[in-house]
């Protein structure tokens, strides 16, 4: 644990910004301070190497080894699935979190025939969000029906729980349930209409292929169907008890009295 995983530039910020680590608890002796305070000063790192400092690379390897080193698998895993799928994608960071970015073309119903996706990786955890173009987000910012959006969300919340299967009749796995995603409009002022699931890197490793399926077909696939009723109601041509009919006809296969 001598050897930072951390670059040099990575390590001069942490000389002015704290470290955070989830809230897990973090054990360090004073010996592994003193070897990685010995270990920076002889590998050509700027400035003078602090104990404190020394202390953060230390607590900085720590974090990597309980979060980020299942995050880098997971994100490997993931690309390499979209790269199987021929589902284009961009990498960056935000705010220092990995981010994955998809397109899913050929969602005929959503505005401008597309949808866009990205995953965040953050150390326990990653991020899966699936939302309209800018073309459906500019529908949304004109609109006078917002009110009744948050309504139909609200019906959203309640009654659909998506489904993913493999596509291929149970040969690979059966139809399930695996995860509860929401739905909601941005508060940035994007007015991106979104939907967000959470995913733990423990469940992902005991289904990836479910998950993966779940993240580019199920979630895309909810977010064409409803972008009918969301953008009818949305541009007036349906009312908010029309939208929730169809959802329940043609999304749930239900019609309710």
């Amino acid at each position: 644990m001598i050897t930072p995983y951390i670059t040099l530039e990575e390590a001069e910020k942490l000389r002015r910004m704290p470290l955070g680590t989830n809230g897990r608890p973090i054990r360090i002796t004073t010996q592994e301070i003193d070897d990685m305070q010995r270990h920076l000063s002889t590998n050509a790192y700027n400035g003078r190497v602090t104990a404190p400092f020394a202390e953060r690379i230390v607590r900085a390897n720590k974090v990597f080894d309980d979060g980020g080193a299942k995050a880098i698998k997971v994100q490997d895993m993931v690309k390499e699935y979209l790269r199987a799928h021929l589902i284009p994608f961009t990498e960056d960071q935000e705010d220092g979190t990995h981010r994955i970015t998809m397109l899913y073309k050929g969602d005929d119903t959503c505005p401008g025939g597309i949808l866009e996706g990205c995953l965040y990786f953050f150390d326990n955890d990653m991020e899966a969000r699936v939302y309209y173009s800018e073309a459906g987000a500019s529908i949304c910012r004109n609109s006078e029906h917002i009110e009744d959006l948050m309504r139909l969300f609200n019906f959203c919340h309640a009654r659909i729980f998506p489904r993913n299967a493999d596509g291929m009749g149970g040969v690979l796995y059966e139809p399930e349930h695996l995860y509860t995603p929401a739905i909601y409009l941005t508060e940035d002022g994007c007015y991106d209409i979104t939907l967000t699931t959470l995913i733990n890197y423990d469940f992902f490793e005991v289904a990836p292929l479910e998950t993966e399926d779940y993240i580019t077909a199920a979630c895309p696939e909810l977010m064409n169907k409803l972008s009918i009723p969301i953008f009818d109601l949305l541009t007036g041509k349906i009312k908010i008890d029309e939208a929730i009919g169809y959802i329940k006809e043609h999304i749930l296969g239900t019609i309710e009295d």
